[in-house]
């Protein structure tokens, strides 16, 4: 199972649960051109560019009514989306060191952010922060409560005596509904998602473990997460080169040349990663489309000239095509 096969699996788990919470798939999937081109609703090949599966869920909560979508999603995923680090945590010497290898090995699934660590030895306490990754588009809080959901719900499931005790969640959430749901504790704190874990709990034995099954696992999610990470160097190199740009106006046959490798070797290296030069290329011009008309507020024109597109027209229809809106449309509703 290479790592892009559960990626896959764990977007086709996020569609099917949005499906079942009532959402229109299709609707959701509009201008998703980041997917293979023959996915359909729920792909079976390939990955989701991190700023792709962010704008999926911005449009889920966009289209949903519930204020606790990341709870109820959390609820329904399928614990096998979660590949190989599924059996790791069963199986893992103790909950908090199931808890330390979700954080290792949490991009095998997703690029969204990452858990922290802390230990709180006087209050016996472990404090768990998620971080969300940097990007040009903001991390969607449905669906951290999501992740946040399917960890509470793993740590329950493989801990002798329930050690979550409270979840901290930013201010202005839904804390009654999502208290309900998880029947936990919610403290609106800030702006982060945090946990808060009984320490004592979290040192006791797994019933139950096979520490051949854990070191078999272990072992074939290390060599997963060295790839993956040769793969993403690989695909940072071809965005590098595709930013020197202008982006729009380059070609797979210039990257080629520049990393100095065959066109089709390029197009296979990436294949396997569960990429292609397209997504990487349109992946890139969101980001900097967005960038720069949000966050440094630039012309539009001076937008359109400085990603390659010959007209403005061109740029607008590229951008209607990604958003949904036109810049101008898509600036003032972020503006307001």
């Amino acid at each position: 199972m290479r790592h892009s096969h559960i990626t896959h699996l764990w977007i086709s788990g996020v569609l099917a649960g949005f499906e079942r919470l009532g959402l229109d798939v299709s609707a959701l999937m509009e201008a998703e051109s980041s997917l293979p081109e023959n996915s359909g609703a729920a792909p079976n090949a390939g990955t989701m560019e991190l700023g792709d599966a962010r704008r999926l869920w911005h449009r889920a909560e966009a289209l949903s009514d519930m204020s606790s979508l990341g709870v109820q999603l959390g609820l329904l995923q399928n614990q096998r989306a979660s590949g190989v680090l599924m059996p790791i945590c069963w199986h893992s010497p103790t909950p908090i060191q199931a808890l330390r290898h979700i954080a290792s090995f949490q991009n095998l699934i997703s690029d969204n952010g990452v858990y922290r660590i802390r230990e709180d030895e006087a209050q016996g306490l472990n404090h768990c922060d998620y971080v969300p990754s940097a990007h040009a588009v903001p991390p969607s809080q449905q669906q951290i409560l999501s992740v946040i959901t399917g960890t509470v719900l793993l740590l329950r499931a493989i801990s002798p005596e329930d050690p979550v005790l409270a979840i901290h969640i930013p201010e202005g959430m839904a804390e009654g509904n999502i208290s309900e749901l998880l029947n936990v504790t919610v403290q609106p704190l800030g702006l982060d998602f945090s946990l808060q874990l009984d320490r004592a709990r979290m040192h006791r034995p797994i019933v139950g473990r096979d520490e051949h099954l854990y070191e078999i696992n272990l072992a074939y999610a290390e060599g997963m997460i060295r790839h993956k990470r040769e793969g993403k160097s690989l695909r940072e190199q071809v965005k590098q080169i595709i930013e020197q740009g202008p982006p729009a106006l380059v070609s797979i046959e210039q990257v080629a040349r520049a990393l100095e490798v065959n066109k089709r070797v390029l197009q296979r290296t990436l294949a396997e990663q569960g990429s292609s030069f397209r997504q990487l290329k349109e992946s890139l011009l969101k980001e900097k489309a967005l960038a720069m008309l949000i966050t440094q507020r630039e012309d539009i024109a001076d937008i359109a000239q400085t990603l390659g597109y010959s007209e403005v027209s061109a740029f607008h229809r590229a951008f209607k095509n990604w958003f949904g809106a036109s810049p101008k449309q898509f600036r003032d509703i972020a503006m307001t």
